[in-house]
């Protein structure tokens, strides 16, 4: 994890802790990122930018490496359910969000994010680049774990807002038996 316009070869900060809320009165979910050396990113996510970043986190739970080695399309929504609970059930979603950050390295307004990117390194790791419409951003890097407790803790935030907006993993969505899809000629 680093600014987006800092060096690269520079010491990555390691992800401390996640808090995603939405807050009724912005009509935004508030995302907040704290490393391990106490330096806090804050994050707006409206309701558009989450429903873009839903299916870029889907996208990027498929890349896994165990589900690349499912051929068979049901297979894949097993292993990605299985996954998914092994992972949320590990996490601790009890403790506070410490709130004295060292640093606030954006500042501290929280960026609203108007785009967003997500890529791939060599061994794996996930990277999710959040940016405002001008202005320093944000890469974050994601394991397999982290990136499932951020998307469950986006499914728990935006369940809580009132934006008609169901958030589903793949295992969840049921599969539509070949003769129920409709055909357009």
């Amino acid at each position: 994890m680093f600014p987006r316009n800092e060096s690269p070869q520079r010491a990555k900060m390691q992800i401390h802790q996640l808090q995603l809320i939405y807050q009724p009165e912005d009509d935004r979910v508030l995302f907040r990122l704290s490393t391990s050396e106490r330096a806090e990113f804050r994050f707006w996510l409206t309701r558009r930018c989450v429903k873009l970043l839903w299916q870029a986190l889907l996208k990027m739970l498929e890349r896994d490496r165990v589900l690349a080695t499912q051929f068979d399309p049901q297979a894949r929504r097993e292993v990605l359910g299985m996954q998914h609970e092994g992972y949320v059930s590990k996490g601790d979603f009890t403790r506070g969000f410490d709130s004295a950050p060292a640093a606030l390295p954006l500042g501290e307004n929280p960026l609203l994010v108007t785009k967003f990117r997500t890529s791939e390194k060599p061994d794996g790791v996930q990277i999710l680049s959040l940016y405002p419409t001008q202005g320093q951003g944000a890469d974050i890097a994601l394991d397999t774990r982290l990136l499932h407790i951020l998307c469950k803790m986006l499914r728990d935030a935006v369940a809580k807002s009132d934006w008609d907006m169901v958030l589903q993993l793949a295992h969840e969505v049921e599969a539509v038996p070949e003769q129920q899809k409709q055909k357009l000629n």
